[in-house]
Formats: structure tokens, C-alpha cells, sequence
């Protein structure tokens, strides 16, 4: 009877133990984030990167890494967001490098939401598959402490388009297919 006491006792305390562990990673995570867009080949598409839950930074740089063999950075614009930006003007550099400079600020800024928009032209040498957008960072506050941010990569899917895409040769939906051994398909 005492032995049973004891387990029930040891199930309770390990399940508020888990229940009190697991609940504190949750949503508020300091995160930038890269949007995913679909597009064909040769044209231009809008990716987003977005910071959620901002600790407060005062000069951020953050690199911007992607398949140069299959999308080219045509254009960059900064969100307004996190103050002095002086991004780089290299848009062939890879990684690209954003940058914030509020060195001379009193005060952290805790901004959330868009920071940069980037504008990819998808190459016509591109396969049919998905081309992930990563970021790295080194970002500090008004007291040069580091802050780190989740981060979270986007990507760009390459598709046909709503043709059939066979190896790198494109087939409207209406062509007529003949399978070796006489098959046809419509």
C-alpha cells in the first residue's frame, strides 16, 4: 500500500514537471523570417524577410544566401523599420549583406514587421524544384550585447506554371503523348 503512495506520487510530480517544461519554448522567440514563392522561369518575384518578437536591436547585419545557378537579385528595399540602413550596393554579391547602423541610439529598437524586400528574377536556366533563401546574422542592442534571432529560411519554388514539366522540356495540358509500346495519353 506505502509503495503505491510512493509511485502515485512520482507520476504527479513528473507530470507537472513535463507540463511546466514543455510550455515554456513556446511563441516568443525572437525569429526572422523568409517568405516562399512559387514562379516560372524568367519571372520576377517579391520575397519578405520579417522579424517577429524583436528583443530590440540597435545595428543588425544579416546575409542573405540563395542559388545565385538559378535566381539573380535584381533589387533591394529596406522596410523603414530598423532605422539607418546602409545595405550593401553589390546586389551579385552572395551572400548579400543587410545592414542597420543605430549605433549612436539610446534606446533599442523594438520594431517588428518587414525589414527588407528583395526582388528575384528566377534564371531561365533554372530546374523545376525549390530554391531556399537563407539568412545569417550578427546583431547587437544599444549596449553592443548580442541578440540572436531564429531564423528561418524561405524558398522559391520553380514550377511550370500549370504545364507539364518533363526533365526541362514544357507540354501543354491539350498535346497528345504517345507512350513506347503504342500507349496514348490525353
Amino acid at each position: 500500500m506505502k509503495l503505491k503512495k510512493i509511485l502515485s506520487l512520482l507520476v504527479v510530480v513528473s507530470m507537472l514537471f513535463t507540463m511546466f517544461t514543455t510550455v515554456s519554448f513556446a511563441a516568443d522567440e525572437a525569429t526572422l523570417v523568409v517568405s516562399s514563392v512559387t514562379a516560372k522561369k524568367g519571372e520576377t518575384v517579391t520575397v519578405e524577410v520579417t522579424a517577429a518578437n524583436n528583443p530590440g536591436i540597435a545595428v543588425a547585419k544579416v546575409q542573405v544566401s540563395y542559388d545565385a545557378t538559378a535566381l539573380k537579385l535584381d533589387e533591394v528595399s529596406d522596410g523603414d523599420i530598423w532605422g539607418e540602413a546602409v545595405h550593401s550596393d553589390k546586389l551579385t554579391a552572395n551572400p548579400y549583406t543587410l545592414f542597420w547602423n543605430n549605433s549612436t541610439a539610446r534606446e533599442s529598437i523594438t520594431t517588428n514587421g518587414v525589414i527588407a524586400t528583395l526582388e528575384f528574377e528566377v534564371l531561365d536556366g533554372a530546374d523545376f524544384k525549390d530554391y531556399e533563401i537563407t539568412l545569417s546574422q550578427d546583431v547587437r542592442d544599444t549596449d553592443t550585447n548580442a541578440v540572436v534571432f531564429d531564423l528561418v529560411a524561405g524558398k522559391v519554388t520553380v514550377n511550370a506554371g500549370g504545364m507539364l514539366a518533363v526533365g526541362d522540356t514544357l507540354f501543354n495540358r491539350s498535346d497528345v503523348f504517345t507512350v513506347s509500346g503504342g500507349a496514348t495519353i490525353r
